[in-house]
């Protein structure tokens, strides 16, 4: 029985002399066992070493173990400690766990409220692993909550109370059925004695750099009965100032190692064991780059070695990508021009997350082979979604979100575009619940009729069919919710069986072909083990659980336990591939060159990181005040023992060190350098490079090149990320100075521009005509919005993008059941043959509550519920109608105007000269509306003409926006108004003068009046009328407006118009004269056929905020386009405010005749 430490630093031979020894003891003892205990990462690397290094290259009596292997190795010797129970793995834990922690929610008082979120049952099986790996029982959980609490630290006391519960509750649930491997090692440890092949063999403990208490345990009694044990430790005493007699600090470089030595032989003396010399690798060069090594990572105390063969180089990065197109040239030069193999190199982080997608971007698209060296949790995968949304349809009673998560996993039948089209539609028809789902949809929507709904239902019948299968799987077939109760098998065997027979491992399978076929190997293994693995969950959940009765939640978070225990790793495809490694988890072997890339303050070494149940400073606490308790490192002890690791790493290469930082995160943060970025540069005299000159960053100009043209279009575009469009700038100026590159650059930009557009943008005439057809129809109200904003109409009617429709009562809704209930009410008081002049108050209220009932019933049906809410906006709608019924009955009534149309739709006037404007010999548009109300008064003069538009909202005219092209609506319905008469009249035989009275907006609305004295309800009836009044332009002659306000004087209750006391028209933006309308009227048709004309050519202007194109809309800040055309809102906002301020309208009709005459 003996004890042997072998010691070396990093870059020495101890194991590989450890291993020669045991080869040749081996040999000469061909009877003797010889164990080698090494992480479970490194076996099969190990047994590699060992073969070829042996002399037959082959070993019989030499086995590669981990801890775990050696316990069952023992265990299967002399029969188990516990023969009938089974081993749990990680997942297995976590099921019972979680089962365990459901079951006592209100036994757990700070962690009962936070179990349905996701992490925390595997943050409270860490915790009891923990526990178990450093030999705490439950008895002294307890006892150590206790103890927090006597010395006030409630929440850490609460804490470690409901960890101990569960603790108990599952080594009391586990006893005698299953095992950990927590608990092998340390029952094992009883089993020794009674092993032969302990007492036969030489056992090594090799690549470690410390043990756990459990651990320690089955070692001392390893040491008590094996032939001898030998133990390979980082250990340097010609680095390490003090001597193995003098105690070690924690701080210092070799502490871990120190610690085990000085463990293990207090373990050695208590049991009487012989220590043996120990074997030192020393390096005896102190003026080599390994030393120096040493001094960056160990002490402050820095040399200036000679270099020998090692180049060390630094570089500082703008951000990771540059780090990255930097590592990557260097690599390329490394093959291609010095012989080296892509297994030469290795690049180590100590920021996977930041640095891994640049690396896979970079070595993708140059076909670099590269294997990342680590596990990927999976939740996200498809396959867990699509299982997640599912049982989530019936926990939350058929939540849009719960439906369309488990389409959206696209694992179903159900093609992309109809899981588009139905998501569309129910969020639209506000469908969810259960009952929704199992009646058929009958909800017209703005895109959805009657021939979509057909297909909708066929959609939702197999959808529902689907689920009715899960359910009859339950066992009865009823409908089942969140609170109905079924075992875990019940749940596990129904959704196994709609698993299979949705074929989701088939899927999986073409997935991963296809992922293969397309280069991404890391999501087509995924793809090909993840089935395997929800499979083993629901296998695991049905062994270890499978009577536990749950409702849907708690099964649904049975599952999220087993599915966040899951982790996918891949394997290397061949052997000459660059390693991507951790910096302090992952081990390399023999290496060439080594890049360590983000080496910034606070990734090496890593900031302390969430320690989930238990943080930072409790931990702190614990260690420091509770007697006797060890636990896992804390932030402090890490940091110490990363410094270990990155001397580790920085001894690693044979050849060339290269280590990099980046001066701002990839989300444009400041970033500051690692200390051992000073210590290299001191230590070897090395300046740190930077980006000298652009190509510097790539292999050669076709190669930077190519780069640029990857990104010149996104970047035109303005969708590249800030950090790319700097590198875009630079290489074009780079590459436009030089002749070979310029032409093709230019050509690169000039088609860029094309295919974006810029000022005077054109998508062609051709590209127009197959969007918008040779004979365009088109309505005012989108004319005015090409004026507004020719992108937005191009987006909108040329590409048919819409806002996606969602179910809510909002203004426009309110607006349509104002129109539609005066269109009803006019129909009404036709059909009745009653006039507006000489209705009662009574018989307008009677009728128009009739017409609004008729209109809201169904948007009663549709989005009108029973709520509040909606009954007070249903009264309110009744209060307005009322009022806007009778104002308008009264406005009526003061004139000699009679309502002459209700509603007419411009299809209906076929051969109206107006609504056809002929834009060139060949195309015509036709122009679609529908005019609320025209109003009649013929006299002597000729035939009078106004035209009415109900608004549900105040609206005035402004010629600058009719100069603009933004206010049309009105004016063109004046015209096609006119036409319509003049046509009526000459089918009598007539032919009178057309005088346009006026064009109007009529605000529907029930106002709050109020005055300073004391109103009679005469009084404010009168103010509702005025403010209630017709706004728009009206003609100014007085006999026109007296044709409409018989009563016209100094005020009026029908115009917003006065005399003065002479009987003059007060000066008013709302009056223009006859000839006037006709300058209006010949502007707006000219107006109409130049955007027409615009439109079928296909200009669609992007507005650009530095204004180099006109935009004078007002509504970019609620544009849902805005993302898209990138314009700046306040911009347009400011235009759209300066527009026609300081013109009167006389100028602006006069700049409208202007135009006119010289566009003519």
């Amino acid at each position: 029985m003996s004890l042997k430490f072998w010691l070396g630093g990093a870059t020495s031979d101890k194991s590989r002399q450890m291993m020669k020894f045991i080869l040749e003891d081996a040999e000469r003892n061909p009877g003797r066992q010889y164990l080698v205990v090494v992480p479970e990462q490194f076996s099969l690397s190990t047994q590699r070493e060992l073969v070829l290094n042996s002399p037959n290259l082959g070993i019989l009596n030499i086995d590669v173990l981990s801890f775990t292997r050696l316990a069952h190795r023992i265990s299967d010797e002399v029969g188990s400690f516990a023969p009938d129970v089974t081993t749990l793995d990680e997942m297995g834990k976590s099921l019972i766990i979680g089962m365990l922690a459901a079951a006592n929610r209100k036994e757990l008082t700070v962690f009962g409220n936070d179990l349905d979120k996701l992490g925390v049952t595997d943050k409270l099986k860490s915790i009891i692993s923990e526990f178990m790996q450093y030999g705490i029982s439950v008895e002294r959980a307890y006892e150590i909550s206790d103890l927090a609490a006597a010395d006030g630290h409630n929440l850490l006391a609460g804490k470690l109370h409901d960890v101990a519960f569960l603790y108990d509750r599952f080594k009391e649930y586990i006893k005698d059925k299953y095992t950990t491997v927590e608990d092998t090692l340390d029952a094992v440890s009883a089993l020794v004695p009674r092993s032969d092949t302990i007492k036969n063999s030489v056992i090594v403990f090799d690549g470690f750099t410390g043990f756990t208490p459990v651990q320690n345990k089955l070692i001392g009694v390893l040491l008590e009965y094996a032939l001898s044990v030998n133990v390979a430790l980082l250990y340097d005493d010609c680095i390490q100032e003090n001597n193995a007699a003098t105690p070690i600090r924690e701080h210092e470089l070799f502490y871990l190692s120190r610690h085990t030595m000085d463990q293990l032989g207090r373990m050695a003396d208590e049991r009487h064991v012989i220590i043996d010399d120990p074997y030192k690798a020393c390096n005896s060069n102190k003026n080599n780059i390994r030393n120096s090594n040493n001094d960056i990572v160990y002490t402050d105390k820095i040399t200036t070695p000679e270099l020998n063969n090692i180049e060390v180089s630094l570089f500082a990065g703008r951000n990771p990508d540059e780090e990255i197109q930097m590592v990557f040239n260097r690599i390329v030069k490394l093959v291609r021009d010095m012989g080296y193999h892509y297994k030469d190199v290795a690049i180590l982080t100590g920021d996977m997350e930041s640095y891994r997608h640049p690396i896979e971007r970079v070595f993708t698209k140059h076909n670099i082979p590269y294997f990342v060296d680590r596990t990927e949790p999976v939740l996200l995968n498809p396959f867990i979604e699509y299982i997640r949304s599912f049982l989530s349809i019936f926990a939350d009673n058929y939540e849009i979100s719960s439906v369309f998560g488990f389409l959206k996993s696209y694992l179903t039948d159900i093609s992309d575009s109809q899981i588009d089209m139905l998501e569309n539609y129910c969020i639209a028809a506000n469908i969810k619940g259960y009952k929704a789902w199992h009646q058929r949809f009958d909800v017209h929507t703005r895109t959805v009729g009657a021939d979509e709904l057909l297909i909708l239902n066929d959609i939702r019948e197999k959808l529902v069919a689907r689920f009715d299968d899960f359910t009859g799987s339950l066992g009865d077939g009823r409908q089942i919710n969140a609170g109905s109760i079924y075992s875990v098998r019940d749940f596990s065997t129904a959704l196994y069986k709609m698993i299979e027979s949705d074929g989701i491992e088939d899927k999986l399978k073409t997935g991963a072909e296809a992922f293969l076929e397309a280069g991404n190997r890391k999501s087509a293994t995924e793809y090909e083990k993840i089935y395997v693995q929800i499979m083993n969950v629901l296998d695991e959940l049905c062994e270890l659980i499978p009577d536990e009765r749950t409702d849907i939640r708690g099964f649904a978070a049975l599952l999220d336990a087993g599915f966040d225990s899951i982790r996918i790793g891949s394997v290397p495809m061949g052997m000459d591939y660059i390693q991507i490694a951790d910096l302090t988890r992952s081990r390399l072997g023999n290496i060439k060159a080594l890049f360590i890339v983000g080496a910034n303050d606070g990734v090496i070494p890593r900031a302390a990181a969430s320690s989930g149940i238990i943080n930072e400073s409790e931990r702190e606490y614990l260690v420091s005040s509770i007697d006797k308790l060890t636990l896992a490192p804390t932030a402090r002890e890490d940091i110490f023992t990363q410094r270990l690791y990155i001397y580790m790493a920085v001894n690693k290469p044979t050849q060339k060190l290269f280590v990099s930082y980046s001066r701002i995160s990839s989300s444009g943060k400041s970033l500051l350098p690692s200390y051992i970025i000073r210590k290299l540069k001191s230590a070897f005299d090395v300046r740190i490079e930077t980006k000298s000159g652009l190509c510097d960053n790539y292999p050669d100009d076709a190669e930077a090149f190519d780069d640029l043209t990857d990104m010149l279009y996104p970047a035109l575009r303005g969708t590249i990320d800030v950090q790319r469009g700097a590198r875009v700038k630079e290489l074009l100026k780079y590459f436009i100075r030089k002749e070979e590159y310029k032409e093709r650059l230019m050509r690169m930009i000039r088609n860029g521009l094309l295919q974006e557009g810029g000022k005077g943008d054109s998508i062609g005439s051709a590209l127009a005509h197959a969007l918008y057809g040779k004979r365009i129809v088109t309505s005012i109200t989108r004319l005015e919005a090409y004026a507004n904003c020719a992108y937005r109409y191009f987006l909108e009617y040329g590409l048919t993008l819409r806002e996606r429709e969602v179910f809510s009562f909002e203004a426009r809704d309110m607006g349509n059941i104002f129109h539609d209930s005066m269109k009803t009410y006019s129909q009404m008081m036709q059909e009745n043959h009653r006039s507006w002049a000489d209705i009662s108050e009574d018989e307008i209220n009677e009728t128009m509550d009739k017409a609004v009932d008729a209109v809201i019933e169904k948007y009663r049906e549709e989005k009108l519920s029973t709520s509040a809410r909606y009954a007070y906006m249903e009264s309110r709608i009744r209060k307005i109608m009322r009022r806007s019924a009778s104002v308008v009955s009264k406005q009526i009534r003061k004139g000699e105007f009679t309502p002459k149309y209700f509603e007419v739709d411009f299809d209906e006037l076929t051969d109206n000269d107006t609504l056809s404007v002929r834009l060139s010999d060949e195309d015509i548009m036709r122009l679609r509306g529908r005019i609320d109300r025209v109003d009649t008064c013929e006299t002597d003069d000729g035939i009078y003409i106004r035209v009415i538009d109900y608004k549900s909202s105040n609206h005035e005219m402004d010629l600058a926006a009719v100069y603009e092209g933004r206010q049309l609506q009105l004016l063109v319905y004046l015209n096609a108004a006119m036409g319509m008469e003049k046509k009526s009249a000459q089918k009598a035989g007539k032919s009178p003068k057309i005088i346009p009275a006026g064009v109007f907006y009529y605000h529907m609305d029930d106002p709050i009046v109020g005055a300073k004295e004391e109103l009679t309800e005469d009084d404010i009836k009168t103010l509702i009328m005025k403010d209630l009044v017709l706004k728009g332009l009206v003609n100014s002659d007085i006999y026109a407006l007296q044709l409409m306000d018989r009563d016209l004087a100094t005020d009026s209750t029908v115009l917003s118009v006065s005399l003065t006391a002479k009987g003059e028209l007060r000066s008013t933006k709302q009056a223009v004269s006859a000839d006037d309308f006709d300058v209006l009227s010949e502007y707006v048709t000219r107006c109409i056929r130049n955007m027409g004309r615009n439109i079928e050519e296909g200009l669609v202007a992007v507005p650009k905020p530095d204004g180099k194109v006109r935009f004078t809309g007002p509504d970019c800040a609620y544009c849902p386009y805005m993302s898209v055309c990138r314009n700046k809102a306040d911009s347009g906002e400011k235009k759209a405010k300066k527009a026609g301020s300081g013109r009167t309208n006389a100028e602006w009709i006069e700049l409208m005749r202007e135009k006119d005459e010289s566009d003519r």
